[in-house]
Order: C-alpha cells, then structure tokens, then sequence
C-alpha cells in the first residue's frame, strides 16, 4: 500500500524532464527495448529530445491523461501512467488524423521519416510497435473503453504501491461507467496486471537472435472487464 507521504495528481508541462528520467530509468533493463532502443547506439541528448517531444505532445492531445505520484517531502515523481479516455473523435479531427497518417506514409516512402530517436533499431520498432497498432485496432473500442498506454515506476520508488495507485485511480473509473480498460504488458508488469482483474488475450513474441538476443522480445494484450463497484 503507498504511504501517505505520497500524492497522485495530473501530470503538467513542468513535469517533461522528471518524467524524462522516470521513463528511463524505469525501462532501463527492460530486455525487449534494450533492442528497440539500444542505449549505446542513441546519444543521451537525441533520446531526451525525442522523448519531450513525445511527452508535450501526450499533454495536449484531449484523450489523453497523464498522472503522476509524488513524493511531498522530496517532490520527486516515482511513478507517473498515461491513459487514454474513452471518446468520440469529431469529424475534423478524423480528417487530421488521417492527414497525419497520410503525410507519415509519404515521408516514410521518401525517407524523411524520424518516427523513432537516431539510432533506433528502426527493424525491431516496425516489427513490435506495428504489431501493437494492429491489435489496438483489432481491440479497442475507443469510444467506450480506458486503454493504459504507458505505466512505470522509478526503480528507486518499487514495492511502495505506487503503480496499483495509478492503476486503481484510472480502473475505479472504468468500473463505475461499466467499461472494459486495456493494456500491452512488459514481463515485469503482467504479474500486476493479472492480479487486477486483467486477462491474457493475444501475445507478440518477436525472435531477437538476428540482433544478438538470447530470448524472444514479449509483450502481452490484456483486456479486463469491469468489476463490481
């Protein structure tokens, strides 16, 4: 259980360079990303970069919600989840998207594109985050489900609660309004995940021993149906 001497609240705009260090601290064994972005092959100043980029733009997209857990005597974040509300795109806001789908496949063609940092594993990111559009295309209702994009906690900050935290705030949402929540677990969350309520739906295991890896690269669909409030 978290103790009371931390606080869950929105992320904001100031927060980008401790979300920054949390993002990477917190993934910085995961074994499938080790792959899709090799540390020593993207310079740190190209990873920040990209990554605020990313962030700023996760804060000011609609659907989007970002929460943090705080620390109150230090103020440092040791956790923070983004998730994606159930909603109704407008019809310009479809037109948008599909423009930038559009303008992305004809940079793509044109080898303009820098979807991923400089020295990605441009191979492995196509092969496992392709796959994971398919499948949230295949598995989420946008308009009427909660689908957690991004969940980690700071290794400095494990076993204090405050992952469930993040969780349980988006989940009691879910299970109020009747709605199933979605999430693509790592290795180290599907534990989790399954004692939560999440079920196993479909999993990615991608060969890595082209690139080196002594294991496949995982990543499990898990979809969870509302719960008695």
């Amino acid at each position: 259980m978290a103790r009371e001497d931390f606080v869950l609240a929105p992320c904001l705009p100031e927060d980008i360079d401790q979300m920054i260090d949390v993002y990477l601290n917190a993934f910085k064994d995961d074994y499938f990303g080790s792959f899709t972005f090799p540390r020593s092959n993207i310079p740190e100043d190209e990873m920040y970069q990209w990554l605020r980029n990313r962030f700023l733009k996760t804060l000011r997209t609609p659907e989007y919600r970002c929460f943090k857990v705080t620390e109150v005597s230090t103020g440092r974040i040791g956790a923070w989840v983004r998730w994606q509300y159930p909603h109704t795109l407008s019809e310009e806001q479809k037109a948008e998207k599909k423009r930038e789908k559009e303008r992305e496949e004809r940079e793509k063609a044109e080898g303009k594109l820098q979807k991923w940092p400089r020295g990605a594993n441009l191979e492995v990111c196509d092969i496992k985050f392709g796959w994971l559009d398919r499948m949230r295309e295949k598995n989420v209702d946008v308009e009427n489900m909660y689908v957690i994009l991004l969940l980690m906690t700071d290794p400095a900050y494990q076993r204090k609660g405050l992952a469930n935290m993040l969780l349980k705030h988006g989940l009691a949402l879910a299970d109020a309004e009747g709605r199933k929540a979605y999430i693509e677990a790592t290795p180290a969350g599907h534990p989790v995940y399954k004692k939560l309520g999440f079920q196993d739906i479909d999993v990615l295991s991608v060969d890595l021993s082209k690139w080196g890896g002594t294991k496949p690269g995982t990543n499990t669909i898990m979809l969870r149906d509302p719960q008695p409030v």
